[in-house]
C-alpha cells in the first residue's frame, strides 16, 4: 500500500511542476494582448478566453498539488 501513494504522489509532484508551466503561457497570451492593442491598435477577442480557460485547468492541477 506505501509503494501505492509513493507512486502517487509522485506523479502528482510531476503534474504540479508542469502545471507551474501554465502561468508562463498565460502571461505570454494577456502580454500579446496588450501589446497587439495598444501598441498596434488591434485587440483580439480570443485571448481572454484561453487564458481563462488555461486558469481553470492551472486551478484544478494545482489545487490536486496543494493537497
Amino acid at each position: 500500500m506505501k509503494t501505492v501513494a509513493i507512486t502517487i504522489e509522485r506523479f502528482i509532484k510531476r503534474i504540479g511542476g508542469a502545471a507551474s508551466y501554465l502561468i508562463l503561457a498565460i502571461l505570454a497570451f494577456i502580454t500579446f494582448e496588450v501589446i497587439s492593442r495598444y501598441v498596434f491598435n488591434s485587440p483580439t477577442n480570443w485571448v481572454w478566453p484561453i487564458s481563462k480557460q488555461f486558469f481553470g485547468v492551472y486551478v484544478v492541477l494545482a489545487g490536486g498539488y496543494a493537497l
